[in-house]
């Protein structure tokens, strides 16, 4: 995973997000594509076993890793439930962030899910709550 990292960090910052009428869409832009378009050459995957959507050919269930968007990991109520104020720690985030991580994880098979921007979404929130 580590040496996919740079791949997916590329994939990661140039994608942008679309509304079709219907849905939210992603679309990824030039490098974004490049960098999509190495990870199976650099998994050893030849054209043919290529990723099609939804298939994962070589891999099962508990290789996958879950990438939840921060808009479908959070309530909107996370200071409330874990009692986020102006004065909570960064090592308390850091937990809280584990702990939302971890419950996103569990309701997938392969038990392992990232949520990125969830650690900016609570600095922000704690940073933006009145200190009295």
């Amino acid at each position: 995973m580590e040496q996919l990292r740079p791949l997916a960090d590329r994939v990661l910052a140039d994608w942008s997000e679309h509304w079709d009428g219907e849905n939210r869409i992603a679309r990824l832009g030039a490098d974004a594509h490049e960098a999509e378009d190495a990870i199976p050459k650099h998994l050893g995957l030849d054209d043919e076993q290529a990723f099609q959507f939804g298939e994962t050919p070589g891999f099962t269930e508990s290789d996958l890793v879950a990438q939840w968007d921060i808009d479908s990991a959070i309530s909107g109520y996370e200071a409330e439930k874990y009692g986020i104020t102006a004065d909570t720690a960064d090592e308390r985030l850091d937990e809280i962030a584990a702990a939302i991580t971890a419950d996103l994880a569990a309701l997938g098979t392969s038990g392992v899910a990232v949520v990125p921007g969830l650690d900016g979404y609570l600095r922000d929130l704690r940073d933006n709550l009145d200190a009295g």
